[in-house]
Formats: C-alpha cells, structure tokens, sequence
C-alpha cells in the first residue's frame, strides 16, 4: 500500500505541471493575438482549462469571451461563451444564472442554426433538472437529447448523456442501470480518446461498484482514474477518487481506517485549493467518520464543529443528514446525551425534509400526467 500511494503522488506531481504549463502556454499565446475569433476560442480554451481548478479565472475568461464575442458580432462564439460561463455558474451552485446562460446561448444558436451548440446547451438544462432532483423529468430531457444525438452521430455527446443518466440511476439505487449507461458511454470515449471523459466514467463505474460491494472492479476503476487525472492535471477529479478511494477503505470487507485518513485528507486538501466546498465538505464527513470508528471521540469533536462550519454554505440536505446523525453518535460516544439527542433531531428533521420534498414532487409529477393525459382525451 505505501508503495501505491507514493506511484499516485509522483503521478499527481507531474500531470498537474504539465496542465500548468498548458495553462500558462495559452496565456502567453492569447495575448499576442488580434481581437478576432481565434482570440475568443482561446478564451473558451482557457475557460475549459480553469473550470475544474479555479472558478474565478473561469468566470473572468467568460467575461471577456463574452465581451470580445459582442465586439465582433458573432453570435456562434457569443453562444459558445455562454454555454461555457453556465457550465462554471452550475458548478459554483448559481443555477439561475446558469439557466439564463443557457437560455441565452440556446436563442443566439437557433439564430446562426448552430444544432451542436443547441444540443449542448439541451443537456447543461438537463443536469439543472436533474439537480434540482426532478429525476423523471431530468430523464426525459436526456432521452430527447439522446435521440438527438444518436441521429447528429454525436459521439461525444451521445456518451456525456449517457453518462448523466448513469448517474440519476446511480442515485435511484438501480444499479444495474447505471453500470450499463457508463459502460456505453466509457466504449464511446475511448473511440474518441478523450481522457478527461474517460477518467471520469472510470470514476463513476468504480462508485457504483463500491455500492454494490464488488471491491476488486470498483479499486480497479478508481486506480485507473487516478491515473489518467492525475496526468492531466485535473485535481477536482483527482480530489473526487481520493474520497472514493477513502471510502473504499472504509467500507471494504477489511476496512483500513488509517488508508482511509490518507485519502481523505488528500481529497480536503485539494478541496480547499481549488475552493471547492462540496469536495471539502465531503472529505471532512469521512474524516469524522474514521474518527469515530477508530473510537477517537474527542478527535471527531473538533472535526464535527469544522463539517458544521462547511455545511452551512451547502444546500446539500441529504450530505446534512448523514453528518448530522454521525455526529450525533459522536457526542454519544462522549456521553454528551444532551448534544446527541440536538443533532439527531437535525438529522431527523432535514431527513424527514428530504422525504417531504420527494412526495410533493410526486404528487406534482402524478398530477401534470393526470392534466396531460386529460388534454389528450379532450382532443
């Protein structure tokens, strides 16, 4: 094991100055360029390359993608540098201003009849749905993309929308569907040779295998992803498979807890470089949980005040749950009675928010096919 993780740090080493040095290439480059289109696309290219290292200088080549785009009066790229300056809003959780970015990019791509712009912009609407948990719409929305697609002979896409629908069933439990949608969409990107598509359904193949309890596939695939992320430098994903990588240790038949601390505090050390809150978050649960396992109370004490403080800036209420029932069993675990009956009855109510949630958007789902399905009989 020790042999392992020092190949993955010389990996991680390497691949993150290599991205470095790409990033600095195109910088260098874009300066000496005129104010035309190849300025703007390599604004984009900027925008791709910062999107999973640091929001900001995302958000700041959006804005001038976007400005220069006016100037010229193009259209095509002005969409393009929507879609792009969405995709970054959604991951920093501003999803109303990723909607009106993508509104925007979808009405600039049907004035210049640009479909691939259209069809990209489709799928980003339907990661929105499907984040805001309306998972039957959300598949719906990615099965019409799908469709669309498949008929373009989008590849790249066609394996994008797969991999989204892997990930609804994923969260639905129904695994075998979710194998079968990443296992697609990872033949379709290998035809391709796209690694940062390929890491990534690597990862998501080896977190369904984690679920499902077969170890052997799910440390294969996240070994493999460490791999390929680390050589090209994306550390949100290097983060991501280090919490995997945690978990996997924690939750194996022979669970390894100190392996599991390693990971962990990899996976918040990248989390906090990159500001990412949710992949902070995440590792500091699983470092409270291999504290309380290793029957560290008072370790996972301090370490439950500083996940409260991670929370509070997450509108993840099912993460919530789950931390706040652990460190309830924390303050148990000290005798704290008092403390533990408090976030018991946090994680109870935000568990009991989360059920209440689902029903309406039952009821609501039941009641739009009831007035559909009555609108089809007046007809």
């Amino acid at each position: 094991m020790r042999f392992l993780i020092i190949i993955f740090i010389l990996i991680g080493s390497s691949g993150l100055a290599r991205a470095q040095l790409n990033l600095d290439s195109i910088k260098a480059v874009v300066h000496t360029l005129p104010s035309d289109s190849l300025k703007v696309t390599s604004y984009i290219e900027l925008i791709i390359a910062y999107a999973r290292l640091d929001y900001d200088s995302a958000l700041k080549y959006a804005k001038k993608a976007e400005q220069l785009s006016k100037e010229n009066g193009s259209k095509h790229l002005l969409a393009r540098a929507k879609h792009r300056n969405a995709t970054v809003y959604m991951v920093k959780g501003e999803d109303k201003l990723a909607r009106a970015e993508l509104d925007s990019a979808i009405m600039l791509s049907i004035e210049v009849h640009d479909s691939l712009m259209i069809l990209a912009c489709k799928v980003e609407q339907a990661r929105l749905t499907k984040k805001n948990s309306n998972f039957d719409q959300a598949v719906k929305e990615l099965f019409s993309a799908l469709e669309l697609a498949e008929i373009m002979e989008e590849k790249n896409a066609q394996a994008r929308i797969k991999n989204y629908l892997a990930s609804i069933y994923h969260y639905q439990s129904q695994y075998d569907l979710a194998i079968k949608y990443n296992a697609e969409a990872l033949v379709l990107v290998r035809e391709l040779n796209f690694k940062p598509g390929i890491s990534a359904l690597l990862t998501n193949l080896g977190e369904t295998y984690l679920r499902v309890k077969n170890y052997d596939s799910a440390i294969f695939y996240q070994r493999q992803a460490l791999h390929i992320k680390s050589e090209i430098g994306d550390k949100l994903g290097m983060g991501r498979v280090y919490v995997n990588m945690a978990n996997f240790f924690i939750d194996s038949d022979s669970p390894n807890p100190d392996s599991s601390l390693y990971y962990y505090q990899k996976g918040l050390s990248i989390g906090r470089e990159i500001k990412n809150t949710q992949l902070s978050a995440l590792s500091i649960y699983g470092l409270l949980q291999v504290q309380f396992i290793k029957g560290n109370f008072n370790e996972a004490k301090g370490i439950a005040n500083r996940l409260i403080s991670a929370l509070d800036s997450l509108k993840d209420l099912n993460l919530q749950s789950k931390s706040y029932e652990h460190i309830s069993l924390v303050y148990a675990g000290l005798g704290d009675v008092e403390k533990a009956l408090e976030y018991q009855a946090k994680g109870k109510i935000l568990s009991d928010s989360l059920l209440s949630n689902e029903r309406v958007k039952l009821s609501q789902e039941v009641e739009a096919k009831y007035q559909n399905e009555a609108k089809q009989r007046a007809i």
